[in-house]
C-alpha cells in the first residue's frame, strides 16, 4: 500500500512540476503575443472559412483566400485553430471570434496532455519519470518550444514513440491499453505537426511487429517448450502493439481528409491534404552527393526536371510531388548506389554536427544534447552486454526496436537533409534515458518476465536476419550496378545525336556517368555531325571559357541539351547562401541581347542551377523544357553564372556573376 502510494505522488510530483515550469516560464510571458504563423487561418475562421488562408490585399486588392492544401507547409496547429474557430461559429453564432494566441494555448494544451499520458499509471514508473525528464530537457536545452512546430515536430514524435515502446512490452490490462492508445493518437497527431515524423512511428511499428515474428518462428523451431511460450506472448503483445501504432499513424490523414472534405463541402475523393509534400524532397535528396542526374538541393532543379518528365507541370500541381516521387523511385531501383552514397555522406554531416554543440542559422545543438549523442553508443553497448548476460525478451525486443525507432526518426537528417536534426535529439534521450529506464524495469520484474534464454533468441535470431537482409541488399546492388555498366556500353555504341533525339533528358543520366575519354569521343562525333538539330558552331563567347565552355546545344522536340566543359576551380561564396551546396545557374535563350542575365525571365529564357560538387574537369549534359521562341532559334546563347548574394526583389533572387556566355549556330 505505501509503495502504490509513493508511485502515485512521484508520477503527481513529476506532472505537477513540468507543467509549473512550463506554464511560468515558456507560455505565461507569451500569452498574448500574437501568433503569426496563425494569422492567416484565423481571419478567414473568422470571415467564416473553415480551413482556410486568408491574406489580405496590397494596394488595395481585395483580399486572397486559399484552402489550407493549396499551399505546402505543416499546418497541424492551424487545423486545430481552424477547427476550434468553426465549432465556436456553430454553436455561438458568427459573433464567436479567435485570436491568434489560440494556436500558442493550443501548444500548451498539447504538451499537458502528453505529460499526463507520460506519466499516467500503467506507464511503468521508471519510464514515465524518463519520459518526462526527457520532455523537460527538449523544451529547457532542445528545439521544443511554444512556436511553429516545423523546427520541433520530430524531436516531439521521437519522445513519444520512446515512451510507447517503454509501456507496449509489458503485460497489456484495460488501463494500459488506453494509455497505448492515447500515445498512439498524439503519435499520429505529431505527424501533422511536422510530416517527417511519420517515419519514426512505421519505423517503430514495422520493428516490433517484424522482431515478433522473426522471435516467434525462432523460438517454434530451436527454443524449449518454456521459452517457446514466452516469446508466444511477448511477440502477441509487440505485434499487436505495432499493428496499433502503424494503424493509428496511417488512420490520420484520411481523417484529415474527411474533415476537410466535410467542412468544404467536396467528394473525399477530390479533396486534398496538408503537408509540405515528400516527392520534391525526396528527389532533390538524391543531390546530396555529385550525380550524374544533375540534381541539387534547389527547388528550381525539382520544377526543371519535373517538366522535363512531364511537360506543363508546375509547382502546385497535383501531379508535381507524385512525379518526382516515381522518379525518385526509379532512380533509387536502377542506382541504389546512389542512395547509399547520400545516406553515408549525410551521416558523416549529422556526426559532425550532432558531437559539438552549436548555434546558428541551421539549427540548435546544445552541450546535453552533444553528451547524449557520445554517450548513446556506449549506453547501447553496455544495454547489450546486460541483456546478454541476464536480461529479458522484453529487453531485448526493446533495445532493438529502439535502433529502429533512431533510425525511423533520423529519417529526414539521413534521408533529406542532416541539418534536420530534431528527430535524431529526440531519439537520443530515448536511447540514453528512456530504454536504460524500461530495460531497468524489466529486470526488475524479471521474476515475472521472459527468461535470459529468450533475451539472447532475440537477439541471436534478429541478428542473423539483419545480416541475411544486408548479404540480398549487397546481391542486388551488384546486380543493378553490372545492369549500368551494360548500359554504359550500350551508350557509347550509338551515335550520339540520334540517342539524345530517342532518350532526349535521360540521354544525360549515362553521358554524365561515362568516363572523361568516353565523354570525349561522343563530343568529337557531335561536333563532326550534319545532323541539323545540333549547333556547334561558335560565334561569340566571352569569359571564363576554361571554367565553362559550352560544346554543341542539341534541339529536340521537346528538350534543349547543352553540353559544356566544366572545370575545377569555381569557388562559391563563403558562406553558402543556400542550405545545399548549389551556387551557380545555368541558362539558355534564343534571340535574346547578349548582356541577358538570369533575371532576365522576360526574354523566354529556360534555366536551371548547378551543384557546387559537379565541377570536376570533364563535360556535363543538361537538359531544359523548350519553348516556342527556342524551338525556331537560329542560334541559341549559352550563359554560366556565379550566385554571389541573394535579393528576394528579383525573380530568380539570385544576384549572379557572369562566368561565361557563349553563342553557338547550327
Amino acid at each position: 500500500m505505501n509503495r502504490r502510494w509513493l508511485d502515485d505522488a512521484i508520477r503527481a510530483v513529476l506532472f505537477v512540476a513540468f507543467v509549473a515550469y512550463v506554464y511560468s516560464a515558456r507560455f505565461a510571458p507569451y500569452r498574448e503575443a500574437p501568433f503569426e504563423e496563425a494569422e492567416a487561418v484565423v481571419r478567414a475562421v473568422n470571415a467564416g472559412y473553415p480551413f482556410q488562408l486568408l491574406e489580405p490585399g496590397v494596394n488595395g486588392a481585395p483580399p486572397t483566400v486559399k484552402r489550407i492544401t493549396e499551399l505546402y507547409g505543416d499546418f497541424g496547429v492551424q487545423l486545430v485553430v481552424s477547427a476550434t474557430g468553426s465549432a465556436g461559429r456553430m454553436l455561438f453564432g458568427p459573433s464567436f471570434q479567435v485570436r491568434s494566441q489560440l494556436a500558442r494555448v493550443i501548444l500548451f494544451g498539447l504538451w499537458v496532455i502528453t505529460a499526463a499520458a507520460i506519466v499516467a499509471k500503467p506507464v511503468p514508473l521508471p519510464v514515465a519519470a524518463a519520459g518526462v525528464v526527457s520532455l523537460l530537457v527538449l523544451i529547457v536545452w532542445g528545439p521544443l518550444d511554444l512556436t511553429v512546430a516545423r523546427f520541433w515536430g520530430v524531436a516531439y514524435a521521437a519522445l513519444v514513440a520512446a515512451v510507447y515502446l517503454g509501456t507496449v512490452l509489458n503485460a497489456w490490462t484495460r488501463p494500459r491499453v488506453a494509455a497505448l492508445l492515447v500515445l498512439a493518437c498524439l503519435a499520429a497527431y505529431a505527424q501533422l505537426l511536422r510530416q517527417e515524423a511519420a517515419p519514426a512511428f512505421y519505423a517503430l511499428g514495422a520493428a516490433l511487429v517484424g522482431a515478433a515474428v522473426v522471435t516467434w518462428v525462432a523460438a517454434r523451431v530451436r527454443a524449449a517448450s518454456g521459452v517457446s511460450a514466452q516469446a508466444s506472448v511477448l511477440a502477441r503483445r509487440a505485434i499487436a502493439g505495432g499493428l496499433l501504432l502503424i494503424f493509428a499513424t496511417g488512420a490520420v490523414i484520411p481523417l484529415e481528409r474527411w474533415c476537410l472534405a466535410l467542412a468544404w463541402g467536396t467528394p473525399f475523393s477530390e479533396t486534398s491534404i496538408t503537408g509540405h509534400g515528400a516527392g520534391w524532397p525526396m528527389y532533390l535528396s538524391l543531390g546530396y552527393v555529385s550525380n550524374p542526374y544533375n540534381i541539387a538541393w534547389r527547388d528550381p532543379i525539382g520544377e526543371v526536371h519535373s517538366q522535363l518528365i512531364n511537360p506543363g507541370l508546375y509547382a502546385g500541381h497535383p501531379e508535381f510531388q507524385q512525379t518526382l516521387m516515381r522518379e525518385y523511385e526509379r532512380i533509387a531501383i536502377a542506382a541504389p548506389w546512389l542512395v547509399i552514397r547520400n545516406v553515408l555522406a549525410r551521416a558523416g554531416r549529422v556526426h559532425e554536427l550532432a558531437r559539438a554543440p552549436f548555434n546558428d542559422a541551421t539549427g540548435v545543438n546544445s552541450r546535453p544534447f552533444a553528451y547524449a549523442y557520445r554517450a548513446a553508443p556506449w549506453v547501447m553497448l553496455l544495454g547489450l552486454l546486460l541483456l546478454i548476460w541476464r536480461g529479458t525478451g522484453e529487453g531485448a525486443l526493446l533495445w532493438i526496436c529502439a535502433l529502429a525507432l533512431t533510425v525511423g526518426a533520423s529519417a529526414g537528417a539521413l534521408i533529406v537533409f542532416p541539418e534536420y536534426l530534431g528527430g535524431l535529439q529526440g531519439s537520443l534521450l530515448g536511447l540514453v534515458l528512456i530504454v536504460p529506464a524500461a530495460i531497468a524495469g524489466s529486470l526488475r520484474d524479471s521474476a515475472t518476465a521472459s527468461s535470459p534464454q529468450l533475451a539472447r533468441l532475440v537477439l541471436g535470431a534478429n541478428g542473423v536476419v539483419l545480416l541475411i537482409s544486408a548479404a540480398i541488399a549487397l546481391i542486388v546492388v551488384g546486380v543493378q550496378a553490372s545492369r549500368a555498366r551494360e548500359l554504359r556500353k550500350a551508350t557509347v555504341a550509338l551515335e550520339p545525336a540520334a540517342a539524345i533525339a530517342a532518350q532526349e533528358f535521360r540521354y544525360a543520366h549515362v553521358f554524365n556517368d561515362l568516363s572523361g575519354a568516353q565523354q570525349g569521343r561522343l563530343v568529337a562525333q557531335l561536333l563532326a555531325s550534319t545532323n541539323a538539330a545540333v549547333a556547334g558552331r561558335i560565334e561569340r563567347a566571352e569569359g571564363d571559357l576554361t571554367l565553362f565552355r559550352p560544346e554543341a546545344v542539341i534541339r529536340t522536340r521537346s528538350q534543349i541539351h547543352v553540353i559544356a566543359w566544366m572545370g575545377r576551380e569555381f569557388v562559391p561564396p563563403v558562406p553558402r547562401l543556400f542550405q545545399g551546396a548549389t551556387h551557380a545557374s545555368l541558362f539558355v535563350c534564343g534571340s535574346c541581347p547578349w548582356s541577358t542575365s538570369v533575371n532576365d525571365i522576360q526574354t523566354g529564357l529556360r534555366w536551371t542551377m548547378i551543384g557546387d560538387l559537379e565541377w570536376q574537369g570533364r563535360y556535363r549534359m543538361f537538359s531544359l523544357p523548350q519553348t516556342p521562341p527556342l524551338q525556331t532559334a537560329a542560334s541559341f546563347q549559352v550563359t554560366a553564372e556565379r550566385t554571389v548574394r541573394l535579393d528576394y526583389s528579383r525573380p530568380t533572387w539570385l544576384v549572379p556573376q557572369m562566368i561565361s556566355r557563349t553563342q553557338l549556330r547550327f
